[in-house]
């Protein structure tokens, strides 16, 4: 029998940001480099045709730890689920390895207040790789996403308290 991956690598909790909010900028299928720039540099359309939904391509380019050369990887989205806050898309090409894999990025509500980031994989070895050194790279991604998605969001309550207020006065 072939060997198999899958596992769940969950973020640490970001406290005070509820799913939906996290969710608001994580469940665009394209920003991908935005919160997870330490690896992920670029994510583009590769189509206009579905933008965004089921049958979507992306085409991102990385650069992996330890490594100065520059990878790039195709994944089509197969599922969208606004609702449940996750997405799943399938890796289709890419020169890092990996082969045929399904991947789930969601977003789901901590204990007590807050919200984590979670990923699920489910595919081939990727060659080249050991099972915990990719889980440890995804476990670093929902790490990254996490903190910006609640800098961002600090920074998106900051411009309206400023835009609001003047010394406790509403303007």
């Amino acid at each position: 029998m072939e060997e198999k991956w899958e596992g769940v690598i969950t973020s640490t909790k970001l406290p005070g940001v509820t799913p939906a909010q996290a969710w608001a900028l994580l469940g665009d299928y394209y920003s991908l480099h935005k919160y997870f720039p330490s690896i992920v540099l670029s994510c583009s359309k590769v189509t206009e045709l579905c933008d965004g939904k089921p049958g979507s391509f992306r085409y991102t380019t990385a650069i992996l730890p330890g490594s100065p050369q520059l990878h790039w990887c195709k994944d089509r989205l197969v599922a969208m689920d606004a609702e449940g806050m996750s997405y799943t898309y399938e890796v289709i090409e890419n020169s890092m390895g990996f082969g045929k894999m399904d991947v789930t990025l969601k977003v789901v509500p901590a204990d007590g207040d807050g919200c984590m980031v979670q990923w699920t994989y489910d595919g081939e070895p990727a060659a080249g790789w050991t099972h915990d050194k990719f889980a440890a790279l995804l476990h670093t991604g929902a790490g990254e996403m996490s903190k910006l998605v609640g800098e961002a969001l600090a920074e998106e309550i900051a411009k309206i308290d400023g835009a609001t207020t003047d010394g406790g006065v509403h303007k």
